[in-house]
């Protein structure tokens, strides 16, 4: 992977950043909007027992996707970000992606069936909308190579911001209330939303010749390694949970997390413009926007605590009262997670071979020791456990990243003298 020569962007100084996030920060809170809402209308229509269901089933897609997306689509970001724009053929790159990923992704699929004895239809479920939202983030990732920033932001959460329009029907016919119904939305959602972003796709000046080739693809292991790290706190402990905890208990810890959901949605946007442009600069000065992202992490963990319990209390009708203990865990796990996007995009958008590569080992050794002592956890004090346990993967996961981004920005230092 070939870098371009390095320009310099008008995004040095935090004003110049906060322009640049403005376009696609609105478009992702447009969507996060709509998919709260339309979320908020499921955990609160459906049975509690269904609610519970729905959650453990789209963690589960969230869990192949990652799994069996085989670190693609950031690979595909940091290849098309670091080419001179419109050089790559992007459906010959989505088509041999799909292939690359269907047989993992398939066997992952009835792993998770056998494990947790899944129905054929739901097994199925798992599948489709996990191969449907890899290509959904893929063109993202795309589109944001090509700073298409408003576009890329709003795609990855589409399928849940159109899901509105399936939620209101459920909510209006009592007889759709149903965890099939649902599920058949958030499908058909997310058809919407990949004709959508080849749309968007068809619209870019791509007239190359060039495709990511097989010996690239196998690197998407490395951004595999690292997105494991991702998985595990954000879905992989609500599956452990799924366990042990009784349904309502998951119903409780999933609509708990889906009021966090903008600020983990916050985080991708962020984490997209970052790569991209961080990719393609000359040694940016990044100390404001450093403090700014650690100003952020600090009101949301502050935020989170004083107000997620009687947010909780509003958004579902008093039907779900986590507990102190559980909205300070989520809250300081939300609060690392946006805590650590800086360092993390520079490391995708910048770092060598070999310093992503201990990256990424570092980051699957965290995720694996992560899920142990989380699974320890979840059996000892249930949903509690679980969001302990993602506390303490993203405490590691910073430390990590910012050993890397230090790493990194020393190796840099002695070009930059000499440019």
């Amino acid at each position: 992977m070939t870098a371009e020569t390095p320009t310099t962007p008008p995004t040095r100084t935090l004003y110049g950043w906060l322009r640049l996030f403005s376009s696609p920060v609105g478009a992702a809170a447009v969507t996060s909007l709509l998919a709260l809402v339309a979320s908020a209308l499921i955990y609160r229509i459906l049975p509690k027992a269904d609610a519970g269901a729905f959650a453990l089933l789209t963690a589960f897609v969230q869990t192949v996707l990652i799994l069996g997306g085989l670190g693609q689509s950031t690979l595909t970001q940091r290849v098309y970000s670091r080419a001179e724009p419109g050089a790559f053929r992007w459906r010959t790159d989505l088509d041999r992606q799909l292939l690359v990923i269907l047989p993992v992704s398939l066997l992952i699929s009835l792993l998770i069936a056998h494990l947790y004895q899944l129905p054929a239809l739901e097994t199925l479920f798992v599948l489709a909308g996990a191969l449907l939202w890899n290509q959904i983030v893929t063109s993202g990732s795309m589109l944001a190579a090509n700073r298409r920033y408003a576009w890329a932001s709003a795609l990855p959460r589409l399928p849940n911001g159109l899901l509105i329009v399936p939620a209101a029907l459920i909510a209006l016919i009592p007889a759709l209330a149903t965890l099939d119904a649902a599920l058949a939305g958030l499908l058909g959602a997310a058809l919407a939303s990949l004709a959508l972003s080849w749309f968007g796709l068809r619209r870019l000046p791509m007239t190359g010749d060039r495709t990511i080739s097989l010996r690239q693809r196998g690197y998407g292991l490395v951004f595999l390694a690292n997105q494991t790290a991702t998985l595990v706190p954000d879905y992989l402990l609500l599956a452990a949970a799924g366990l042990y905890a009784p349904p309502e208990d998951l119903a409780l810890y999933g609509a708990l997390l889906l009021l966090f959901r903008p600020t983990q949605l916050l985080q991708n946007v962020l984490a997209q413009v970052l790569t991209t442009e961080l990719a393609r600069a000359q040694r940016p000065r990044l100390g404001r926007i450093l403090l700014a992202f650690t100003a952020a992490a600090a009101l949301i963990i502050t935020g989170g605590i004083l107000l997620a319990g009687p947010a909780t209390q509003v958004a579902y009708g008093g039907r779900y009262t986590p507990a102190l203990t559980l909205i300070a865990f989520v809250s300081l796990a939300s609060g690392l997670d946006v805590l650590e996007t800086l360092p993390r995009s520079y490391l995708v958008g910048r770092a060598s071979r070999r310093v992503l590569g201990y990256f990424g080992v570092s980051q699957f050794a965290i995720a694996v020791i992560g899920l142990l002592i989380g699974l320890a956890l979840v059996q000892e004090w249930g949903i509690e456990g679980a969001a302990f346990g993602a506390v303490l993967i993203f405490v590691a996961r910073n430390v990590v990243s910012l050993a890397g981004f230090a790493a990194t920005r020393l190796q840099e230092r002695p070009r930059s003298t000499t440019q």
